[in-house]
């Protein structure tokens, strides 16, 4: 473990997750962290702690220095002897305020007397474990074995096959095992383990990182119950060595004692294996329960041998346990201890870390017997390091000397190269060399702090806990030093464990880094005498899984062998142009034309396939690899013209094209004519070359063609319009065809098509003279111009498509007339106007004939919406042009076009926009919550959509209607007569029409509530009073001043009027501030309420808007001005003014006067006029009337003349 300062010095410790109580707290490896001990009077506490097998040290929390004492079983704080020792004050930790004793945070033993106590334990340790005497033995054999045979060959020792340990499970009377010892097995020695978030099970682990030369498992016994209870053996006031040796004993002991033992138990131990002494090579002891909270004290865990009590046998004369490893079960199984142990216990691997605690050692996190163990919170500890694999005979080593000249390969995980390693050693000096192993983080490994390369110096000789780097002959350095790349020697240092600069590998960011390891880089590659070694690595590659490095001087960049050469070469021919060079694979080619490179060349070769005179230029190639750059010299390529494909098929007038994965090309070898001909480009599998031109129809078309392929699968086809006409394939010799062709424009293709397989002949299509006679041909037309609306000053594109012997004229007339300048086959017009609109015809003529396209319409679009469109009542379809009335329920909007057809957009979930089929002759309409009514010119209401409440149905002989209304449930009529009809919902006496109310001449329907204009400008209102609240806000209750009123509205809660004088009046709902009206409302002709809005139509055209607008829905297109406004729920809907003239939809004589009705606008106002004879020089004009949604009515009273004319005026 790394020296006490290092730990005790940093409060941040209290945070490293390390429970001693845990289960497989082995503590032969360093441990760090913190953990749980309950004192005698039963008060937990928590104490830091950090040590190893040979030395610990405690401390609280906050820092101050405790000890256990055995004679109060108790953990007290601690002094300072004269001796420099730590002794107890006697004050537990829990019960005395250590200021009060005078301590401060920090004490620390004299380090001479904590050298004295690892001595001492690393002596008893020793004489147990033989770690140094095994280790040596082993290296002995090592060098022995490799001096004997000139080369390197794995040794002959216990690290090497198949070997099998003794796992004993020990319980207490007092405690029982709670662990199955089915869980205890699959640790051991499954073969897929990953409970606890281990890597696998001990056995994986040993097989993994020895490559499959080590397999390792146990036996596992059942619990076996000691005589005594658990407290006998756990006595923190005695040596844990003691207690361990007893409690194996013991449990031996009551393990031979089982009646099953002879039977069942011992012949499952006949597969351990067992040392030349016929000793287990390996015992692990797991107790039930936790462990005694004081390291080396009790039942604490440790490795260590029954020196006390001897080798216990298993059966008389036979096999021994002696060295074993122990730990408490706790809750929880951690890989990274055990292995650790297990490396000393079955491999006789050494500690690498410092015992002296004052440096990380040599290796730090870099092998598992240094730090390693400790990767990843235990669960996927490290693998050992270079030097142990080839120690333990797992590994290969290829040795490298001074002349060495090479590039190095080197491999991080299983699988081919795997715990193979590179090693320098020093002239006539065996335990002294370099080491070089590839170390990834991933898998094993995956817990490194780094990847690349790691460069080992090892002195076999050298001292576990002598962190010197001072030249020196005597030894007094590490015996395995990791080379750190970043020259700061944490390790030594005592700084870290190891961090991501200490490997060597291109694209190392610490400061110095070169990339090099020599004599003269920094860290040099000098012997530990100081001598040069003449070790020279350089170019070490990008961390990965397998690396590269090259050894020596060598030369590995790469070499131009040979270049293209200069050329000159005919469009259309193929040519491939070639460079040879030499190096370390792998070798990177980029093709240069110009000085630029080449998109895809990529490779040796470049190909001309087929060459073009765009290909022109002086061409290079640069050959590159990770160690260097060649460039070839340039070669001028000259592409000179062969031949045009219109030369080449013998046409004029007709334009050639090419396409597909190659193009067709003039060339002047291959001919029918003996001239030139055009050939296919060069393709591959399932690839095509085609060439093709149009002609218009009707005429004959003939050519010479010829074909060299696989028969029956590579073809040449020939097709019109995309339709195969015909086909050859094989060897083909100039063939003439002819084929009659109809009218119209005609594509001609010639297409070469390989299938996915075979080469055949030359592969390739000719085609030669080319011939297309064409007959006369009047101008057809194919597509004429559709019909159009669009917005006033918006743009429109008129278009007709014909066919016809060339050329073709082209003429546009507007109703009848031809328009000046119009003479394609295309029309566009800009900024239209009301001028513009009409019906657009085309002329197309040829010297054989004229054909007339079929009329188009184009209307002005006057419609536009604005507010909430989620539900689609503000998109616009196309067929609402024309339009001479709007209307807008909840969520869906109307239009009544001029023709007397309805439109209906927005939502439909009621059926509110499904028009009712052959619904014609409408002179008005509304829109309600889920329904829609039409007004036919006969006086008859359609009504669709919802029909809950019957408000889509009108009553039963109602007819001579001239206004309609919907509301959300309900639906309102006007008669000719003045009468309103009401149906659909009354739930709150919105369908209660008032007894006697005539005269009426405008309505309006609200939410539940209803609204009439009476003809004397009187307003009357019923139904609902209340909001959405239940709050009565009186939309049905009209304000007394609120007289000659011209126009009204209803909305969801509110009521709204227009008067005589153009002022606006509202009442009922203000919650979204629908009533509250725009300072300087003035000249208002007509109003529309939608559910929390409201909105005027001025005399002037302009509108004004109020109330909620979270939609927009009151934010109208400024500077239009409109002809009708209609207030929806959440949306508006607006008619933009536009020529317009009042429509007479029916009239009438009664007893003494005379009565009409037109259709127009809530904008105008209209009159009637009067005269004897139709030639009258004066009319006499009658009072006139303001436009309602309805049909307007109009009357002279009379008494009326045999005769009298009339006509309506509209101001």
């Amino acid at each position: 473990m790394a020296g006490l300062p290092r730990f005790l010095g940093r409060t941040h410790v209290a945070g490293l997750a390390f429970v001693v109580a845990g289960l497989m707290r082995v503590v032969g490896a360093p441990f760090a962290g913190e953990f749980q001990f309950r004192q005698p009077d039963g008060t937990l506490i928590r104490l830091l702690g950090e040590g190893d097998e040979f030395y610990a040290h405690f401390e609280t929390p906050d820092g101050y220095t405790v000890v256990f004492d055995p004679r109060l079983r108790a953990y007290c704080y601690a002094r300072l002897s004269p001796q420099g020792t730590l002794d107890s004050t006697g004050a537990p930790v829990h019960l005395v305020p250590p200021e009060s004793l005078g301590l401060v945070p920090g004490l620390r033993p004299a380090m001479e007397s904590v050298r004295a106590q690892i001595r001492e334990r690393r002596r008893l340790w020793e004489e147990g474990m033989e770690i140094q005497t095994r280790w040596e033995q082993l290296r002995s054999l090592h060098r022995a074995r490799e001096t004997a045979q000139g080369e390197y060959a794995p040794p002959t020792s216990p690290t090497v096959g198949t070997f099998v340990g003794l796992c004993l499970l020990v319980d207490f009377p007092d405690e029982p095992g709670t662990i199955p010892p089915s869980e205890i097995e699959a640790f051991l020695n499954a073969d897929q383990y990953t409970r606890y978030g281990n890597n696998g099970s001990v056995k994986q682990y040993f097989r993994d990182v020895s490559n499959g030369r080590l397999t390792y498992s146990n036996v596992v016994t059942v619990y076996v119950r000691v005589p005594r209870p658990k407290s006998y053996y756990d006595d923190p006031t005695k040596d844990d060595g003691e207690q361990a040796n007893e409690l194996i004993r013991d449990a031996i002991a009551a393990l031979k004692a089982l009646p099953n033992y002879y039977t069942q138990i011992l012949p499952r131990f006949q597969g351990l294996t067992v040392d030349s002494q016929n000793r287990v090579v390996a015992c692990n002891v797991f107790y039930a329960g936790g462990n005694s909270g004081v390291w080396s004290q009790g039942l604490w865990p440790h490795a260590w041998a029954l020196y006390r009590v001897g080798a216990q046998e298993l059966s008389p004369g036979g096999k021994k346990i002696y060295r074993y490893q122990i730990t408490d079960m706790g809750w929880e199984l951690e890989l990274g201890t055990f292995v650790h142990e297990t490396g000393h216990l079955l491999c006789g691997f050494p500690d690498l870390y410092d015992y002296d605690q004052d440096s990380r050692g040599g290796a730090g996190m870099f092998c598992l017997m240094g730090y390693g163990s400790h990767a990843q919170g235990e669960k996927n500890p490290v693998q050992v390091s270079a030097y142990l694999k080839v120690a333990a005979g797992w590994a290969t080593v290829t040795d490298l000397t001074q002349s060495s000249a090479m590039l190095g390969t080197l491999t991080a995980v299983p699988g081919s190269g795997f715990n193979h390693f590179y090693r320098y050693r020093k002239p006539g000096v065996s335990t002294e060399y370099f080491l070089m192993e590839c170390r990834y983080q991933t898998n094993r490994d995956a817990g490194l702090p780094g990847s690349g390369i790691a460069i080992w110096h090892i002195d076999e000789l050298g001292d576990r806990d002598n962190q010197s780097r001072v030249p020196n002959t005597r030894h007094e350095n590490f015996e395995v030093t990791l080379v750190q790349a970043d020259n700061r020697w944490d390790l030594h240092y005592d700084v870290n464990s190891g961090d991501r600069y200490d490997l060597w590998y291109l694209g190392n960011s610490s400061w110095g880094y070169a990339n090099v390891f020599s004599d003269t880089s920094a860290p040099a590659a000098r012997w530990w005498d100081g001598t040069a070694s003449g070790l020279y690595l350089h170019q070490f590659s990008a961390p990965g899984p397998r690396m590269e490095f090259v050894v020596g001087n060598v030369d590995l960049a790469p070499r131009i062998l040979s270049a293209p050469s200069d050329m000159v070469l005919y469009e259309g021919t193929n040519v491939t142009l070639k460079v040879t060079a030499t190096g370390l694979a792998p070798l990177y080619y980029q093709w240069h034309r110009n000085g630029a490179a080449l998109a895809g060349a990529t490779t040796s070769e470049y190909r001309l396939q087929p060459a073009s005179f765009s290909h022109s230029g002086r061409y290079s190639v640069m050959v590159s690899n990770r160690f260097g750059v060649a460039w070839s010299r340039e070669a001028v390529v000259t592409v000179v013209a062969a031949t045009t494909l219109e030369n080449a098929l013998d046409t004029t007038g007709l334009t050639w094209q090419t396409d597909g994965n190659a193009a067709w090309y003039g060339q002047l070898w291959v001919t029918k004519d003996g001239v030139d001909a055009a050939v296919s480009g060069v393709i591959g599998p399932n690839q095509f070359s085609r060439v093709f031109t149009t002609v218009a129809g009707p005429g004959t078309v003939s050519f010479w063609w010829k074909v060299s392929s696989e028969p029956g699968f590579d073809l040449l086809r020939f097709l019109v319009n995309g339709q195969e006409w015909a086909v050859i394939s094989g060897e083909i010799d100039w063939t003439a065809r002819s084929f009659e062709l109809g009218p119209g424009h005609q594509t001609l293709q010639w297409e070469y098509r390989k299938d996915g397989s075979v080469n055949g002949g030359q592969d390739r299509g000719w085609l030669d003279r080319v011939v297309f006679v064409a007959r006369p041909m009047a101008p057809v037309i194919l597509a004429g111009p559709r019909s159009q609306g669009v917005m006033r000053g918006g743009s429109v594109t008129m278009e007709v498509l014909a066919e016809g012997t060339p050329p073709l004229w082209y003429q546009w007339l507007r109703n009848g007339s031809p328009i000046a300048g119009a003479t394609a086959a295309r029309h566009v017009v800009t900024s239209v106007s009301d001028a513009d609109v009409g019906v657009y015809e085309a002329l197309v003529l040829n010297p054989y004939g004229v054909a007339r396209s079929a009329p188009a319409h184009l209307w002005l679009i006057l419609v536009g919406a604005v507010g909430d469109g989620s539900l689609g009542q503000t998109n616009l379809p196309a067929e609402a042009v024309e339009v001479r009335s709007i209307a807008a329920g909840l969520w869906h909007s109307l239009a009544l076009r001029a023709d007397g057809r309805v439109v209906a957009w927005g939502y439909n979930q009621q059926g509110q926009c499904d028009v009712p089929a052959g619904l014609s002759n409408v002179v008005a309409i509304a829109a309600g919550g889920y329904h829609s009514l039409a007004l036919r010119r006969d006086g008859t209401v359609v009504g669709w959509g919802a029909n809950d409440v019957g408000q889509s149905r009108p009553p039963g002989g109602l007819s001579n209607v001239v206004a309609v209304a919907a509301g959300l449930w309900h639906s309102l009529a006007l008669t000719e007569d003045g009468r309103v009809v009401a149906w659909g919902d009354n739930g709150v006496g919105q369908c209660a029409v008032p007894p006697g109310l005539s005269s009426v001449v405008s309505i309006a329907a609200g939410g539940t509530h209803s609204v009439a204009l009476m003809r004397n400008g009187r307003v009357v209102a019923w139904g609902n009073n209340r909001n959405a609240r239940a709050e009565w806000v009186g939309q049905a209750i009209v304000p007394i001043h609120v007289t000659n009123a011209v126009s009204i509205a209803a909305g969801h809660y509110h009521s709204v009027a227009v008067l005589a004088n153009g002022r606006v009046v509202a009442w009922g709902d203000n919650s979204r501030g629908q009533l509250g009206l725009p300072a300087g409302l003035t000249n208002a002709v007509a109003v529309s309420a939608g559910a929390e809005h409201s909105v005027a139509l001025l005399a002037d055209g302009k509108v004004l808007a109020w109330g909620d607008n979270r939609w927009s829905q009151c934010d109208l297109p400024a500077g239009q001005r409109m002809a009708w406004v209609a207030a929806g729920g959440y949306h508006t809907v607006y008619v933009l003014e536009s020529v317009q003239v009042p429509r007479l939809v029916r009239y009438g004589r009664g007893d003494t006067g005379f009565r009409l009705w037109v259709q127009g606008s809530p904008r105008w106002r209209y009159g009637l006029e009067y005269a004897e004879r139709l030639n009258a020089p004066s009319w006499t004009a009658l009072p006139a009337v303001r436009g309602q949604p309805g049909l307007v009515g109009l009357e002279d009273p009379g008494p009326l003349p045999s005769q009298r004319f009339y006509r309506v005026r509209q101001e």
